[in-house]
């Protein structure tokens, strides 16, 4: 039986080996801007809600949040890749 660490180690190497700036394209994520932050945020628009100013991330960088999308206003939503994949029902009619 794997230890709750190893089973976090398996999904960050999960995570590690996709693609996240392609893969949210694919999900209709509408990046704002062609550079992420130093801590690996890249902005931008909300999904779910109109979003004229992004008020959105997804993190693409290397680190432990590698894939999650935070919303800063709305509901406030913070999920990581999969969670935001099923919340938004992302990978239906897939190919």
């Amino acid at each position: 039986m794997f230890s709750q660490t190893e089973w976090r180690e398996a999904g960050l190497e999960i995570i590690r080996r996709i693609d996240i700036e392609a893969e949210c394209q694919r999900f209709a994520i509408e990046f704002t801007s062609d550079r992420h932050s130093a801590s690996g945020w890249r902005e931008c628009r909300a999904l779910g809600r109109e979003d004229r100013n992004p008020s959105a991330a997804v993190n693409v960088g290397d680190g432990v949040f590698r894939g999650r999308y935070k919303d800063h206003a709305g509901e406030g939503l913070s999920l990581g890749f999969f969670e935001l994949a099923g919340r938004f029902e992302l990978l239906v009619g897939e190919e």
